[in-house]
């Protein structure tokens, strides 16, 4: 039996300019930051598959659908016509026009203007090599290797839908998503660790941004290696177009310490990142630091002026922190020893609505 991959939200509903797949293993991650429009979506009041068409619009939708569910060509129809940007959707008692994206499942990103409707993602197989992905041949492991590599060097299929277009690092966590279950996943998760391991500064930096965003890969050990030997501070580019952003080692190691389902290298990469709070230079998002906070009361009141000090605009997010917690003891140990020192903003200590 196969094992199935579901879009997360139940499936999305995307316009005319977006991707709906044709290769019925393709599917939305949630890890992976391109809206893709769910290809299985089935209506759990009818039990029609949804069928969708790009650039079409109908006049009369509620009216015509006998017509649309007794046709198999909808461009065909006096009742349909041409428009760019919109998608057609229509199961056998429910039709939509989709003219953004809808997500099946809250949250929604317009809950106010878009319908419920009951189609949900029944489910995506694992893909079948050979295949063609993103328009490229992805048959063997020396294609894979191919596509990897061109990815690494900056150059992603022509097909790749945005941002993985023209973000390398996007595209390689798209090709993942899509292999992974695979012995082929496995096959790229070799060349993403030897990757991080190889001194080339873009590939570094590409590899790392492939595991911020699948921590729990295989081959993390090398992220974690890597940021003992240079620092979590330290940063490597990665292709973004024709320019190159650069990111810390530092954010591989968070993204798997916030994934923490207790193994050694949960344990490993949660201690680096709470010595890192404290080390100047070091960037750490706020939602990060206030989670840390959160779970780690105690072990932030007792550090928090050494946070606060590497970053004063982590005042906010520690407190918060503490107070999301529900520990007032910790609070108050850290309330006293940020205000008994100097180096930190009383005005702003003191003005928070963090306090009770």
């Amino acid at each position: 039996m196969s094992t199935l991959r579901f879009c997360p939200h139940g499936g999305t509903t995307v316009s005319g300019n977006l991707l709906v797949p044709t290769d019925p293993a393709d599917y939305r991650h949630r890890r992976v930051p391109i809206f893709l429009g769910c290809n299985h979506l089935v209506c759990s009041e009818c039990g029609q598959e949804v069928r969708q068409a790009p650039n079409l619009r109908v006049q009369g939708l509620h009216s015509n659908l006998p017509d649309l569910n007794a046709s198999d060509d909808w461009a065909s129809l006096t009742c349909t016509f041409l428009e760019h940007d919109v998608r057609l959707y229509a199961c056998a008692c429910r039709g939509w026009l989709e003219t953004h994206m809808l997500l099946m499942e809250p949250p929604d990103l317009d809950p106010e203007e878009g319908p419920e409707l009951p189609w949900r993602c029944k489910g995506n197989p694992l893909p079948s090599l050979p295949a063609m992905f993103d328009g490229s041949d992805l048959s063997d492991d020396a294609s894979l290797l191919v596509l990897v590599d061109a990815a690494m060097n900056g150059t992603v299929p022509s097909k790749a839908p945005a941002p993985a277009s023209f973000v390398p690092s996007i595209w390689l966590s798209r090709l993942y998503g899509y292999l992974q279950g695979t012995p082929a996943a496995e096959g790229m998760l070799n060349i993403m660790q030897a990757a991080v391991e190889s001194g080339h500064p873009t590939r570094v930096g590409t590899a790392l941004r492939f595991y911020a965003r699948f921590p729990r890969a295989a081959g993390f050990i090398s992220v974690l290696k890597l940021a003992e030997e240079v620092g979590l501070g330290a940063q490597y580019p990665s292709a973004f177009g024709e320019k190159t952003i650069e990111r810390q080692v530092g954010d591989a190691v968070f993204s798997r310490a916030t994934s923490n389902e207790g193994d050694p290298l949960d344990a490993k990469a949660l201690a680096m990142t709470l010595a890192g709070l404290s080390e100047p230079g070091v960037t750490v998002a706020t939602e990060i630091v206030r989670e840390l906070v959160r779970d780690h009361p105690e072990w932030a009141a007792r550090n928090a002026v050494a946070i606060v000090t590497a970053d004063p605009s982590r005042l906010g997010s520690l407190m918060y922190g503490l107070k999301d917690a529900d520990e007032p003891a910790d609070e108050v140990v850290a309330g006293l020893s940020l205000a008994a020192d100097p180096a930190v903003d009383s005005e702003a200590l003191l003005g928070g609505s963090y306090w009770r």
